[in-house]
């Protein structure tokens, strides 16, 4: 919407289309490598991230992960809080 021209902005949108793949690509990778690591073997499925996790970080850095993880967690969160808010007023 901020293109100079129709050119421009469709350069953007195209670079957009790019980096919404590689979004994707991140959620999907860490399970494709957890059943190369481990196989059948991970049962339930939803403990495939846990597992690799568990089998690639060293033991140290657990909490750093953790922290992270929650930091991400209540970034998410606030923002929905923060759309939320403006909506009401």
């Amino acid at each position: 919407m901020a293109g100079r021209d129709l050119k421009e902005g469709q350069k953007g949108a195209l670079y957009v289309g790019f980096f919404k793949i590689l979004g994707a690509l991140f959620l999907v990778f860490p399970g494709i490598i957890a059943f190369n690591m481990f196989g059948d073997s991970i049962e339930p499925a939803d403990n495939a991230y846990p597992m690799l996790v568990t089998a690639v970080l060293p033991e140290w850095a657990f909490g750093i992960f953790a922290a992270v993880i929650f930091g991400a967690i209540l970034s998410s969160f606030v923002g929905a809080l923060n759309a939320t808010q403006r909506c009401l007023h």
